[in-house]
């Protein structure tokens, strides 16, 4: 009896635990030196300088805006060259089983 209850307390436990790591997982995207992050807002790609919380343009708004569109594309995810001169930015995903894992690539 107090095996099984242990047994349901810890079960309990692993659960709640795996889902609150489960919702950290996105996590912040640092910059090489670690003094600033970036974040995608607005429709444009910017980082955040620490402590002073000063922003810079990476990709600007037009950048991330098609020739045929009105409005810039929904970022899910990009990654910056070496020198942080172009982005590879993912977008339009589609869920394949259980994972984003279909989708646009677009160079800007």
């Amino acid at each position: 009896m107090k095996f099984t209850r242990l047994f349901i307390a810890i079960a309990a436990l692993s659960i709640i635990a795996a889902s609150s790591a489960k919702a950290q997982r996105g996590g912040v995207n640092w910059t090489k030196d670690g003094n600033a992050y970036y974040q995608n807002t607005g429709g444009e790609i910017v980082t955040i300088t620490l402590p002073k919380n000063e922003r810079k343009t990476v990709v600007s708004r037009e950048l991330l805006t098609p020739s045929n569109a009105q409005n810039p594309l929904n970022v899910r995810s990009f990654q910056l060259n070496a020198d942080g001169t172009k982005a590879l930015i993912y977008t339009n995903t589609k869920r394949v089983w259980r994972q984003d894992s279909r989708g646009d690539y677009w160079v800007a």
